[in-house]
């Protein structure tokens, strides 16, 4: 019987996410649906307005089998590194096809694309490499230069989920591995309707409970007992302990610190230094994320700099986990019962870890993985609510969910 993988945040878990999930099996036939989940931290450089187990929860009430973590140090990257480590989970995990939304569902046009980037002929890369001298950011470069070479295809780079679904394609060509994908159909007002994600996150930070979300009495009794809702001001009051460790006692006139020492992923010096300048003024994250943003530099990618800084997340972390080759575990967050969960390990290609003793005997790779997830997971819980049902190194006691009962 054929499985099916889905790459998700379930930031956080909704209506929409059981009909994506229904129509994953549907569409491929699969008994199985195994998803790949980022934790606590999500793509878009926030912390997740639920904790993660309470969000495995959710899925797999709302129709998943199995629910394998994207690490941290993936789950904060581009799109590109954050599909590439999902595929990666979803393979080992056997996986025998993908699924994702799509606002074209127009999988040969989609496949082109990824066609052209995978291969990147000469004349691709001089419209890329003239775009990215002229000041552009690298999304807009690439567009630019899949239109000159696909002509209307290069609109499929325009829309979220198809852009993510084209890094699919494209991590499966670098996985080699020749299986089908499956599109849902979304539309591309979805990000504003009252049932996506975006929607519902900003309805409960409002202290509002959309009728759309999914598992209604998990989530509502989750927020009431502060799993839920994370405080921004413990990250801001992070993030300026950061940039204080950053910078030198000489400033120079404007106050901004002559020198630094960064090593942050995704940021390059002309950025910190706009950074620190702008942080001369006590703002908000959001706000400093804001002032940040340039060309070159989209608010998500200011965000997942802001948050990786936050965090303590380096680039010499991230070679020490093993970067280069993807997520050295499959990091087991829940599953629908013991069957699925024999059947996985039986066919998986990373190590499995369910509970922190299966480190023992791992790679260095796997163990600093690990080291980090426990880290960002120790400092999300202490911006909870509820903070104080948590312990110090709660990754190396949790347990796995189990559990579809309403």
């Amino acid at each position: 019987m054929r499985t099916v993988g889905i790459i998700c945040e379930y930031n956080p878990f909704h209506s929409g996410h059981s009909r994506q999930i229904e129509e994953a099996r549907r569409l491929s036939g699969a008994g199985t649906v195994i998803c790949a989940m980022s934790g606590n931290f999500t793509q878009r450089g926030e912390p997740a307005v639920l904790e993660k187990s309470i969000r495995t929860r959710a899925a797999l009430r709302g129709g998943a089998d199995l629910v394998a973590e994207i690490p941290v140090i993936y789950a904060l990257s581009s799109a590109q590194s954050f599909a590439r480590a999902g595929i990666r989970i979803l393979l080992a995990a056997g996986a025998d096809a993908i699924s994702c939304g799509s606002e074209s569902c127009d999988l040969p046009g989609l496949e082109r694309v990824a066609d052209l980037l995978h291969d990147e002929p000469a004349e691709f890369r001089k419209v890329l490499a003239d775009g990215l001298e002229h000041g552009m950011g690298y999304a807009a470069a690439r567009q630019n230069a899949v239109e000159s070479v696909l002509g209307p295809d290069a609109a499929l780079l325009r829309e979220p989920n198809d852009i993510l679904a084209v890094e699919y394609l494209l991590a499966l060509r670098e996985y080699g591995a020749e299986i089908p994908l499956y599109l849902v159909k979304r539309t591309t007002a979805h990000d504003e309707a009252s049932d996506s994600a975006k929607m519902i996150r900003r309805a409960l930070y409002g202290g509002e409970f959309p009728d759309t979300i999914g598992s209604p009495k998990l989530i509502r009794e989750a927020l009431q007992n502060g799993y839920g809702k994370p405080d921004a001001s413990f990250y801001t009051t992070l993030l300026y302990a950061k940039i204080a460790e950053m910078q030198d006692p000489g400033r120079d006139s404007s106050g901004t610190a002559a020198r630094y020492d960064s090593g942050i992923p995704e940021a390059g010096e002309g950025l910190m230094n706009r950074l620190l300048k702008n942080a001369v003024v006590y703002r908000p994250f959001e706000e400093l994320v804001r002032e940040s943003v340039t060309r070159r530099y989209p608010a998500s990618r200011v965000r997942r700099i802001l948050m990786n800084l936050t965090l303590g997340i380096t680039e010499a972390e991230r070679e020490a986990c093993g970067w280069n080759d993807g997520p050295a575990y499959l990091r087991i967050l829940g599953t629908a019962g013991d069957q699925v969960l024999a059947a996985v390990g039986r066919r998986a290609e990373l190590p499995l870890v369910v509970r922190s003793s299966d480190l023992e005997g791992l790679s260095d790779a796997a163990k600093n993985t690990f080291a980090a997830e426990a880290r960002t997971t120790d400092l999300y819980m202490l911006s909870l609510p509820g903070s104080g049902h948590y312990s110090h190194g709660y990754e190396y006691v949790r347990r796995i969910e189990k559990s579809r009962d309403s």
